[in-house]
C-alpha cells in the first residue's frame, strides 16, 4: 500500500457512515443487557488534522432504545413489568485522538486505536422531554484499506442529563437507584477520504510506485 507524496496532499475531508447497535441503561434496565440491543446507523464528516494524530468529527446517530422488564430474570423487574421502545436521534461534535499516524506510509502501520469524546444533543421522539444534552465518549480502531477508503470499529457510551429517555422518571413506583439514563453504541464504519493535491510538484514522478 502506497499513498505517494502523502505529506504534500490535503486529506482533511473524510465522509462516512456505519451500522451497529444501541443499548439502553436506566430505570428499566440498570445494567448492560445485550438482549435489548437495537439496530442503529450513523453518518459523519471527519476533519483530519495535518499531523495525522487528531481529528474533529461531526455526525448524526439514529436508532431505537428498548427495554422490557418482563424479559429480566429479577423479581422486582417482573413485578413492575414496564417496557418501552423509543426512536432516538443524536447530533454530536467529537474530538478524536489517534495513537498512531496510520496514514503515513513510511511508518507502515495502516491502523491505529483511538479515543474520542465530545458533546451531543439527543432527541427522543416519544419521551416527555424529547431533547436533552449528552456526553459521548469511547474507543475505536481505524484501518486504512486504500488511499481513499477506511474501515473502523467503535464502542461508545453516552451520558445524558435526563431520567426520561425511557418515558419514566425516577419515583417511588420504579424503585430504581438510577437517576440518569445512559445509552451505548457499537458499530462498524466505512469512510472515504478526499485527497486534494496542493501543488503541481506533488504529482508522482516517473518510476515512483503508483498510488493504490
Amino acid at each position: 500500500m502506497s499513498f505517494g507524496q502523502k505529506r504534500q496532499l490535503d486529506h482533511h475531508m473524510e465522509f462516512g457512515g456505519g451500522l451497529g447497535g444501541m443499548l439502553y441503561v436506566g430505570d428499566l434496565s440498570q445494567k448492560i443487557r445485550p438482549k435489548f440491543l437495537q439496530p442503529a446507523g450513523t453518518f459523519f464528516y471527519r476533519h483530519n488534522s495535518r499531523n495525522g494524530y487528531t481529528a474533529f468529527r461531526f455526525g448524526v446517530l439514529a436508532g431505537n432504545l428498548y427495554a422490557d422488564q418482563n424479559e429480566i430474570d429479577e423479581p422486582l423487574a417482573q413485578v413492575q413489568g414496564l417496557s418501552f421502545k423509543n426512536l432516538t436521534t443524536e447530533f454530536h461534535a467529537l474530538f478524536e485522538y489517534n495513537f498512531l499516524d496510520f496514514r503515513d506510509e513510511r511508518l507502515k502501520y495502516y491502523l491505529s486505536p483511538y479515543l474520542f469524546g465530545g458533546v451531543g444533543v439527543t432527541v427522543v421522539w416519544q419521551a416527555d422531554n424529547p431533547t436533552v444534552p449528552s456526553i459521548p465518549f469511547g474507543i475505536g480502531l481505524k484501518y486504512v484499506l486504500s488511499k481513499h477508503w477506511n474501515l473502523g470499529a467503535e464502542f461508545g457510551a453516552r451520558k445524558t442529563f435526563s431520567d426520561k429517555l425511557d418515558g419514566y422518571a425516577e419515583d417511588e413506583t420504579l424503585m430504581s437507584s438510577t437517576n440518569k439514563d445512559w445509552y451505548y453504541f457499537t458499530g462498524i464504519t466505512v469512510s472515504y477520504t478526499v485527497y486534494r493535491q496542493l501543488c503541481s510538484k506533488c504529482s508522482p514522478q516517473k518510476g515512483q510506485r503508483p498510488v493504490r
